[in-house]
């Protein structure tokens, strides 16, 4: 199952990232990591093919993935963020609207989709 992100379109500005987003940006305490990031909501695009729509942070300092696992009718989807090693004070603290395509099996108007537990994140 892959996905493919698309559609990155500037939004809110004029705030630090990790204060509006809780400081559960990865690399807000500082260091490349991964973290478990929220999503905002899905859609169906295709008949198979759902579309992960989220709040993310400046591409250049921040990269994202889709981790999901489907099966009896039921996808589930976690979007991790990694703060890039290089990030530094020239940041955007600008959030961007992101959509991400995840090809499925099943047909995707018969799926439900969930947020991945975490506990079944594979963070690296």
């Amino acid at each position: 199952m892959g996905f493919t992100r698309v559609n990155v379109v500037k939004a809110a500005a004029g705030f630090a990232v990790c204060a509006a987003l809780g400081a559960t940006l990865a690399g807000c305490a500082g260091g490349p990591s991964e973290d478990i990031a929220s999503w905002d909501g899905f859609e169906v695009t295709g008949a198979n093919e759902i579309t992960i729509k989220a709040s993310t942070a400046d591409p250049k300092c921040y990269s994202y993935r889709i981790q999901s696992d489907e099966k009896d009718g039921l996808l589930r989807v976690a979007l991790i963020e990694k703060r890039e090693a290089e990030a530094g004070a020239e940041c955007s603290d600008a959030l961007q609207t992101t959509e991400y395509q995840i090809s499925t099996k099943a047909d995707a108007e018969s799926l439900r989709v969930e947020v991945l537990p975490e506990e079944d994140v594979e963070l690296k």
